[in-house]
């Protein structure tokens, strides 16, 4: 005798796992090839009143938003590289650097692991841990589901990266020409 499988166990069984408990893969919030972001350095709003300067801070004494100021950084992100450029517009920028991007494993730029195979805080690659899952602010707006990176140790990506689910990186803490790394977060996006 057949007997009927109950909808609610059908779908019990589909449901997928929660990306906080089982975690997500890093393909999810890599981004995708073709996708073009607008960097910006941050600048703490003048009406900050906490005294702090810290990525995607906005403590209660803030009543202003973010300004930026300086130079606009383009990423365009390709099947095998990161594409940096700088400059008033990404036609005409100047060209800072190429990376070599890995997608076998996690997220690789330029032989440093940014993503573990699965996206869940706690977990690491290399000397990459994701340290939260959780809402980032930048001065293009809050993106939800964001997983922020430390990166450990001695080298050019060492220093904080957030990743955006179903957009890509939104704050990266980049290398300046001069050798000294500072952050650059999302203000556009295609």
């Amino acid at each position: 005798m057949r007997r009927a499988v109950p909808a609610l166990a059908l779908l019990a069984a589909c449901t997928p796992v929660d990306p906080g408990v089982g975690g997500a893969s890093f393909r999810l919030y890599a981004g995708e090839p073709g996708q073009l972001y607008e960097l910006r350095a941050p600048v703490a709003d003048a009406a900050d009143t906490t005294g702090d300067t810290a990525p995607g801070d906005t403590g209660p004494g803030d009543t202003a938003a973010p300004v930026t100021t300086g130079p606009t950084r383009w990423l365009r992100i390709d099947e095998t590289s990161w594409t940096l450029s700088e400059g008033d517009d990404v036609d005409t920028a100047t060209l800072v650097a190429t990376w070599a991007l890995t997608l076998d494993g996690g997220l690789t730029v330029d032989d440093t692991p940014l993503l573990p195979d699965t996206v869940r805080a706690g977990a690491t690659a290399g000397t990459a841990t994701v340290r939260a899952i959780a809402p980032w602010e930048t001065v293009y707006g809050t993106f939800a589901d964001a997983a922020e990176i430390e990166v450990a140790g001695e080298g050019p990506w060492v220093g904080t990266h957030v990743f955006a689910k179903g957009i890509g990186p939104v704050f990266l803490t980049l290398r300046a020409a001069e050798g000294a790394s500072a952050p650059w977060e999302t203000a556009w996006y295609e």
